[in-house]
Formats: structure tokens, C-alpha cells, sequence
């Protein structure tokens, strides 16, 4: 199994992103898992048990802020980092992300540099 501190679950419901940030960050040596809703998340991130959380805000089922209030809950989430990618460019999205804590925020579309320079922040590998 891959070192957690170099792994990373996606949670975003499309596949199309999920594709492009396990590519980029394969590249970086950071092996990302994938779940397509927050709920699918829990399970993904139990199994892997990886040192970042890489979550968008606008999903159909459950938004990111769900994936947050989680975090709070279960042991296994709890203070893992968390890069929040989306769409959402307004200030009430990035203050309320922020005030989770141990959270970044990127806004789509992604730059591949930018999103290698938060994931490595986060993992502690900068």
C-alpha cells in the first residue's frame, strides 16, 4: 500500500475532474482514490486511510460542506487537510470553507501547478 502521506481521495462527481487530478498528481507521486459522492467518500477513505482530502463544494447528492461537517464525526477524518476545488467563486463559499480549518481552496478550471503546490502544502511534502 502506497505511504498515506503521499495519497489523496477525490470527491467530485465528475469524472472527467477526478481523471484530470489523478493524472496530474500521479505525475507529482501522489496516488489519489476516488469517490464520486460524499457518501462513497467515507468508505474510500476508510479503506485507503489517505493524508488528504480533495473535495468539491457543488455535487448533486451532497455538497462538500456535508464532506466538512463529516470530518467533525468520525475519528478517521478528523483534522485531515482538505483542498477544496469548485466553481464557486464567491467570498461566503471560501469564508466558510476556511473556517473549517486545515483547508486550501482552488478554483476551477485547475492549473496543474497549482494543484500540485496545494496537494504537496497539504501532504506536509513541499
Amino acid at each position: 500500500m502506497p505511504d498515506k502521506k503521499l495519497q489523496a481521495v477525490i470527491i467530485d462527481d465528475d469524472p472527467h475532474l477526478r481523471s484530470f487530478v489523478m493524472s496530474v498528481l500521479a505525475k507529482a507521486g501522489i496516488t489519489v482514490h476516488q469517490a464520486e459522492s460524499v457518501a462513497q467518500s467515507i468508505e474510500t477513505v476508510a479503506k485507503h486511510k489517505p493524508g488528504l482530502i480533495i473535495c468539491d463544494l457543488n455535487m448533486p447528492e451532497d455538497s462538500g460542506f456535508i464532506f466538512l461537517d463529516m470530518r467533525e464525526e468520525h475519528p478517521f477524518l478528523k483534522g485531515l487537510p482538505v483542498l477544496i476545488v469548485t466553481a464557486r467563486k464567491d467570498k461566503e463559499a471560501f469564508e466558510k470553507a476556511s473556517s473549517y480549518g486545515n483547508t486550501e481552496f482552488l478554483v476551477k478550471p485547475l492549473q496543474p501547478a497549482d494543484l500540485i503546490s496545494k496537494a504537496r502544502k497539504l501532504l506536509g511534502a513541499s
